[in-house]
């Protein structure tokens, strides 16, 4: 489907198999949920101090009509670590600058680590050098293990910016080793 020429997809919930649907127990939650007493969910994302060129692009379908999707459920992981909290994400669709200043907020301390994909791959340089200074000045120049709908080409950014001690491409197999205590 194309709405104002824009090619659309679908990224819902995909049907399961019939077999599996009595194994799956889904918890639909706002707020940060404790899985224990390290890992936790960040709960849904209701705030965005940072627009970001996806965000801009995000629609969903309500009430009969399209409009600007606001992104609540863009979910990470966090690790409660001794160097600050680890983040998990999956996609950033809301941007990975929204996901940091919500757990920051949200936990009330500062995140060491960022792991997983951040949704940057269409970034301009622009963006991604705004992107990297805003991560120094007001998160404290956490490490970075990137991957996926990062790209490439924008981790290499990311780390000619930061040196290759804080920048690092995190492909599958990767192993990272967190102090909880």
């Amino acid at each position: 489907m194309k709405i104002l020429g824009i090619k659309l997809f679908d990224i819902g919930f995909s049907n399961f198999d019939p077999n599996l649907k009595d194994k799956i127990n889904y918890v639909l939650v706002k707020d940060s949920y404790k899985i224990n007493d390290y890992l936790y969910t960040t709960g849904e994302l209701n705030a965005y101090p940072y627009d970001t060129p996806l965000s801009k692009k995000m629609v969903h379908y309500n009430n009969g009509k399209w409009e600007k999707d606001p992104i609540i459920d863009d979910l990470s992981l966090v690790i409660k670590s001794k160097d600050g909290l680890v983040l998990i994400c999956g996609c950033c669709h809301s941007g990975l600058l929204n996901v940091c200043s919500y757990a920051s907020k949200v936990f009330n301390t500062r995140i060491s680590t960022i792991i997983g994909g951040t949704h940057m791959l269409f970034f301009s340089k622009k963006e991604i050098e705004n992107i990297a200074k805003t991560l120094e000045e007001e998160f404290g120049k956490p490490k970075l293990y990137l991957n996926h709908c990062t790209r490439k080409k924008k981790i290499k950014q990311l780390e000619q910016y930061f040196g290759d001690n804080i920048v690092q491409n995190m492909s599958v197999g990767t192993k990272l080793i967190v102090n909880l205590t």
